[in-house]
């Protein structure tokens, strides 16, 4: 018997409340590999609204999705997420379930628990063996799942890589937290230094100050709503791009084009990520649109890409203009220059 079984021997551990197994068996079991609760482990993480179920003039939700753990090696870069389940279940009952919400959430490794122990599943297909059985005392510590994530990113230890994609996100003490997707979206970026453009150039010569800049002066552009001036060839704002063609280049859009004149995979390529409506529609976080009295969703699907883009070289950090982002069908395309 173990020290955290020890804690219920007058018990029965059958009789416990899914709650129990979490603040009982669970969460000690983190604590004890070394994960802090204040900074690495989040419980009950709610990650979606629920849907919008509109009838007549009548309005409710759907039932939200809620994780009964996510782990975090630093804020926003979420590693692990538990499901776990009363002790009535099988020890490993919950994975089906993690695996759906880590599908959502990104999340490469997988845990599901009864309070016996845990049932390991790892995403990224880089184990021996998908799925492994561990003791409740033998969870892993949150340096072994950085190891395994860095190895599924590509990342070497102490590179400045590594360096890059452990800078905090910007926080403008509003308080607000990202939502799930928008993490999902920076994080797949990767991550970067913001330059603002519309400022440095203009329709007149002289107004064209960008040029006074070295051309490797910028790290990262940003453009939203890259489907208008970005996307045409002749376009002011394509202008600027190729000038800065070092930084690397995100487009953010809601509606992209693909037309014989403006096309967005052209130049972006194929997308990073994307967040399609009816995704937003089902997380609840908008509303069923209607249109001649039905229920109107709508999504968008890319055409094979002209030219690829190359692999973006890393540089996280202070992306405010996304993580405040409150728009819900998104496309995001990285264009960066090849290391």
């Amino acid at each position: 018997m173990t020290a955290l079984d020890s804690a219920v021997t007058s018990m029965d551990k059958k009789a416990l409340s899914e709650r129990d197994i979490c603040t009982k068996f669970i969460t000690p079991a983190l604590r004890a590999a070394g994960w802090d609760e204040m900074s690495q482990i989040r419980e009950e993480v709610s990650f979606t609204k629920g849907r919008i179920i509109v009838r007549g003039k009548l309005v409710s939700r759907g039932k939200a999705k809620r994780a009964d753990y996510v782990l975090y090696y630093k804020p926003n870069i979420p590693v692990a997420l538990i499901e776990a389940k009363d002790n009535t279940h099988a020890v490993g009952d919950g994975t089906q379930q993690a695996l759906n919400y880590a599908e959502t959430l990104n999340i490469p490794f997988v845990f599901s628990s009864n309070g016996d122990g845990f049932v390991f599943h790892d995403r990224t297909g880089a184990s021996a063996e998908q799925e492994t059985a561990l003791a409740l005392d033998a969870f892993p510590p949150p340096g072994d799942l950085w190891a395994r994530y860095r190895a599924w990113k590509g990342l070497a230890p102490e590179s400045p890589e590594e360096e890059i994609v452990l800078q905090d996100y910007f926080d403008d003490a509003s308080g607000r937290t990202p939502r799930y997707y928008q993490v999902n979206a920076i994080n797949a970026a990767y991550e970067i230094y913001l330059g603002l453009y519309q400022a440095i150039t203009g329709p007149e010569e002289h107004q064209k100050i960008f040029r006074e800049l070295s051309p490797d002066f910028f790290d990262l552009i940003v453009i939203d709503e890259c489907h208008r001036g970005s996307a045409a060839e002749d376009s002011a704002w394509r202008e600027i791009l190729e000038y800065f063609s070092s930084a690397t280049q995100i487009g953010l859009t809601a509606t992209p084009k693909e037309t014989h004149y403006v096309s967005n995979i052209e130049y972006f390529g194929k997308p990073v990520y994307t967040y399609s409506l009816k995704q937003g529609i089902q997380d609840g976080f908008l509303a069923p649109t209607k249109s001649s009295g039905s229920t109107s969703i709508a999504t968008w699907r890319a055409t094979a890409p002209k030219r690829d883009s190359s692999t973006a070289t890393a540089t996280r950090s202070r992306i405010a203009s996304i993580t405040r982002a409150t728009s819900t069908a998104r496309w995001c395309w990285t264009n960066a220059p090849s290391s």
